[in-house]
């Protein structure tokens, strides 16, 4: 007998993509009322409230006044974040333009926040599109990238990032699986909620996963004999990356850790 009580996975990703959808919003508008954040999921205004507590709890959200909830510190990134993402996406553009145009396939510069991915920048043949994923943010463990982090990451460190990530708890054995996978190849291939493949590739600095450049396939358009051809294009993309970014910007690498 199932217990009424204890919410199905289904409920579990439910609230966790309206939870997303929310900070995505708070990243882009800056603040939301309980009532326009109902409208915009389609739920009740209590289930929109719960959501919104839920982003206060971790910060990405916070409550004022007057009732409105606003983007948190966890959505603010500090000086050192913000100087390292804009020199970063400065130096990417040019490359992350080549790949797209020799792949024909979309292209995202995506850096690590905390337990989430943002991203930084899109290239692909709808412009439109490049302005809407740009800042959009992704559970580490939903993207290539998100995996490539999460495997460079020692037993402790990952011991203690696991429960935080959002959404349902991962499976365990697939999630081992998957970064061992990603240790060993140097790459990361990844399904996403829609369908779609990301193959992705981390970049560097100080030895740090810090970002990394992924490439989405459709799934129409995906065939496993083509992922070598496209790893070496997204590889050939991450060096020139590293080494522009070499040559101009000198953070304190821990400053940058999520």
């Amino acid at each position: 007998m199932t217990d009424s009580r204890r919410p199905s996975r289904a409920t579990g990703s439910k609230s966790a993509d309206n939870a997303l959808q929310l900070a995505n919003v708070l990243r882009r508008e800056g603040s939301i009322t309980v009532s326009d954040a109902a409208r915009r999921l389609g739920v009740s205004p209590p289930s929109a409230h719960r959501a919104l507590r839920a982003l206060q709890h971790r910060q990405f959200a916070a409550q004022s006044g007057d009732r409105r909830y606003h983007a948190g510190p966890a959505l603010l990134p500090d000086a050192t974040e913000q100087a390292f993402s804009a020199s970063l996406r400065g130096v990417a553009l040019s490359h992350l333009a080549h790949l797209s145009l020799a792949a024909m396939r979309a292209v995202h510069l995506v850096i690590r926040s905390g337990v989430f991915l943002r991203v930084l920048a899109s290239r692909e043949s709808d412009s439109a599109q490049n302005e809407d994923r740009e800042g959009a943010l992704f559970p580490l463990q939903s993207t290539a990238v998100g995996l490539m982090v999460l495997a460079e990451m020692s037993d402790a460190e990952l011991a203690d990032v696991l429960p935080d990530l959002p959404g349902p708890a991962p499976d365990r054995a697939a999630l081992t699986a998957a970064l061992e996978s990603a240790r060993a190849l140097g790459y990361a291939v990844q399904d996403d909620a829609a369908g779609d493949t990301q193959i992705g590739v981390p970049l560097r600095w100080y030895g740090q996963v810090l970002a990394g450049v992924e490439l989405t396939l459709r799934e129409e358009d995906f065939a496993p004999d083509d992922v070598p051809g496209y790893v070496a294009g997204l590889r050939r993309c991450a060096a020139l990356i590293e080494q522009d970014m070499g040559r101009g910007f000198q953070p304190d690498p821990e400053a940058l850790r999520g």
